[in-house]
C-alpha cells in the first residue's frame, strides 16, 4: 500500500481529553490539573490526564455510574468523592472533587436524564 493508503487505514487516534470551543486540549489539561491535580496526587497535567483515564477506563469498585442522553457517562465514588465525566466515545471530559458530593451526585443524577435538552417555562 502506497503512504496515503496506509494513512487512510491507520486507526484514528481518540482524543486525550475533550475539547471545547474556548481551549484546546492541552489548554484544558493544564487548566483541570491546577485546578484539581492536587486533590489526587497528581504531579504534572500528564499525571492527572493518566489518573482520569485509569479512573474512567478500569471504574473502580463502588463507582456508581449514570448515562446522559449525549452519550456522557458520569462517575462518582462515594468512598474518595471522586467525579468524572467521560464522552460517548471514552474520551475523558473531566474528574474532581466535588464541594458537597453526595449532594452533588444526587443532583446530576436526577438531571442526568434530561442534560442538554431544551428546558420549557421559566423555571
Amino acid at each position: 500500500a502506497s503512504p496515503a493508503e496506509a494513512a487512510t487505514d491507520a486507526p484514528v487516534a481518540k482524543p486525550l481529553l475533550t475539547a471545547n470551543r474556548r481551549e484546546t486540549v492541552d489548554a484544558k489539561i493544564t487548566r483541570l490539573y491546577e485546578r484539581n491535580g492536587a486533590a489526587f496526587g497528581a504531579r504534572s497535567p500528564e499525571d492527572y490526564l493518566s489518573r482520569i483515564k485509569t479512573f474512567t477506563e478500569n471504574t473502580p469498585a463502588g463507582v456508581e455510574k449514570v448515562s446522559r442522553p449525549n452519550g456522557d457517562t458520569l462517575f462518582y465514588q462515594a468512598s474518595t468523592n471522586t467525579f468524572a465525566v467521560m464522552s460517548r466515545d471514552g474520551t475523558p471530559r473531566t474528574m474532581f472533587k466535588p464541594d458537597d458530593g453526595p449532594n452533588y451526585w444526587a443532583q446530576q443524577k436526577e438531571r442526568a436524564p434530561t442534560f442538554g435538552q431544551a428546558r420549557s417555562g421559566n423555571n
